[in-house]
């Protein structure tokens, strides 16, 4: 949705001219729970499947933040479904520096924060 889009939609809400929008509290709590289970069941997955790589991106936000995307590929081996290879989105960090110190920093402490062994880290 695009700047003027979102202006315009908090525009009616305003005035009353839309009665329904996704914007409440309530909705947005749930989506936001919704979105936890589905992390902590990645995070499930990565425990039983032991072995990880990461792929983390570093861009700066509008407020020139620096926002570090760290994303989990993970390899699923079976006898019956074979191999599938997934790749998910974990979760956007704050970061002040953006070199390989400041990103395996933020990386470690927030795999420490989820029950991540970065020793199983292989990519």
């Amino acid at each position: 949705m695009s700047n003027s889009t979102f202006s315009e939609h908090l525009k009616l809400l305003q005035h009353n001219e839309m009665s329904d929008h996704y914007l409440s509290k309530t909705l947005l709590n749930e989506s936001i729970k919704l979105l936890g289970y589905h992390v902590q069941q990645i995070i499930k997955k990565v425990h039983s499947t032991r072995y990880f790589a990461v792929i983390m991106d570093c861009t700066p936000d509008i407020s020139y933040q620096e926002q570090l995307s760290v994303n989990l590929c993970i390899v699923n081996c079976s006898v019956s479904d074979g191999t599938h290879v997934s790749e998910h989105f974990i979760r956007f960090i704050t970061n002040d520096e953006s070199n390989g110190k400041g990103l395996l920093e933020a990386f470690s402490f927030h795999t420490q924060k989820l029950n991540i062994d970065i020793n199983n880290c292989r990519g």
